[in-house]
């Protein structure tokens, strides 16, 4: 299940092994986005997938840059990893649950503006989103675009 062409584990540190091998195992589908870039400074190899959103250009962007597993979406991203006092193992079922329930649409992302000037981002449980801030425009993006719209507080 390895994509031998484009991940190559030799060099990566044990979170990128992880993640990578979780990842082709959980999205077949976007193995062939995966690819192994090398840290030009530490010569240590991690994981970058960017997976277009149908429709937009906008990302999901992956990472295992620096020993920590960075997921993002549009202006919201987060960090998750062994810096935070979890194993590894942990942290890749972590992002692995986040990206899965993103996919599902189980969460959105939620994005605040102030005049066309960012102020705040969001990753929610559709169940249960956060009010908008108030005189604020928040765009509100799932992955298949179901929910997304257009909420204007002013």
């Amino acid at each position: 299940m390895q994509n031998r062409d484009v991940l190559n584990y030799d060099g990566m540190d044990e979170l990128s092994q992880a993640f990578a091998q979780a990842f082709v195992s959980t999205f077949p589908q976007w193995e062939q986005l995966a690819k192994a870039v090398k840290d030009e400074k530490t010569r240590v190899s991690y994981i970058e997938v960017d997976v277009g959103q149908e429709g937009t250009d906008r990302v999901l962007h992956l990472s295992t840059a620096d020993n920590e597993i960075t997921i993002g979406f549009d202006n919201w991203h987060t960090h998750i990893g062994p810096f935070l006092g979890s194993d590894t193992a942990e942290s890749v079922a972590e992002a692995i649950a986040i990206i899965e329930s993103f996919i599902a649409e189980e969460t959105i992302v939620k994005v605040s503006r102030r005049d066309g000037v960012w102020i705040e981002s969001n990753f929610e449980y559709l169940v249960a989103p956060s009010e908008p801030k108030p005189n604020s425009t928040a765009q509100v993006f799932s992955w298949r675009r179901t929910h997304d719209k257009t909420i204007d507080t002013r």
